[in-house]
């Protein structure tokens, strides 16, 4: 299994920075449009086997069913969708789609 970001109990932090692990979803192409307000994000192929829903809220901006968004307000998958969106030209300041 590959080392993209862990958990380590002794140092009480994570092993790799979350640019890290964004890079590699984005990398992988791990982000999957559902419709316009719902992407997924399947799992990094011999990281992890969880696929991960974001949902646009009513702020716009995408909010994931993951443990870290739950418990930061942010998380890397939200971070790889964000880039992406912003790359590709579907999002804009203060417009999406």
């Amino acid at each position: 299994m590959q080392t993209i970001q862990c958990y380590d109990q002794e140092l009480e932090a994570l092993q790799h920075p979350q640019e890290h692990k964004i890079r590699k979803i984005l990398e992988y192409g791990c982000l999957q449009k559902v419709n316009i307000d719902c992407y997924i994000c399947k799992p990094i192929i011999g990281y992890n086997k969880r696929v991960y829903t974001l949902m646009r809220g009513a702020t716009g901006a995408f909010r994931c069913n993951c443990q870290g968004y739950h418990k930061r307000g942010s998380c890397s998958h939200a971070a790889a969708l964000s880039i992406l969106l912003k790359d590709s030209g579907l999002e804009t300041q203060g417009v999406l789609f």
